[in-house]
């Protein structure tokens, strides 16, 4: 703490003295509590519900058109990497994936690695497939885990 005197003399004797004193800051106010925003809850059921990914649901999820669509689709859209085909890598991928309830595929992953360039070419083709059929439980939309096999062979 700083005390100042000034002194000032007028015409005379006459003489006035101040004190100042210096004080420590005042910090600002905290700021106005946010207005109340209103929470609907769900149960825990509700959102286990619809998260929940059904491993063997009554009717699987299944590609537009049925297994011979998918194999015309996998046969048309698939590119053999050239490096694989040089070097005369072969093997089976499998393909792991969710089918959303609105049949849109994701979560697209290889969990067993054959090798890194077929696994990059299997996710690409699965991640370029169109919607599927979503699986059904209690005829009810569900989502679903898929496993798909993609062979890669020469001949």
């Amino acid at each position: 703490m700083k005390v100042i005197l000034i002194t000032l003399t007028f015409l005379g004797s006459f003489a006035l003295v101040a004190q100042v004193e210096e004080m420590e800051p005042v910090p600002p106010p905290p700021p106005p509590a946010p207005a109340p925003v209103a929470i609907t809850m769900k149960s825990e059921q509700d959102v286990k519900s619809k998260d929940r990914i059904v491993e063997f649901p009554d009717i699987e999820a299944e590609f537009q058109g049925g297994a011979s669509a998918m194999k015309e689709f996998i046969q048309q859209n698939v590119v053999y990497p050239v490096v694989a085909r040089e070097l005369g890598i072969q093997g089976r991928v499998y393909v792991y994936f969710i089918v959303e309830r609105n049949g849109k595929v994701t979560s697209v992953h290889v969990r067993e690695d054959t090798h890194v360039i077929l696994n990059q070419e299997a996710i690409r083709l699965v991640k370029q497939m169109p919607k599927w059929k979503p699986a059904k439980e209690n005829g009810k939309r569900v989502r679903s885990r898929c496993r798909l096999p993609i062979t890669f062979a020469l001949n």
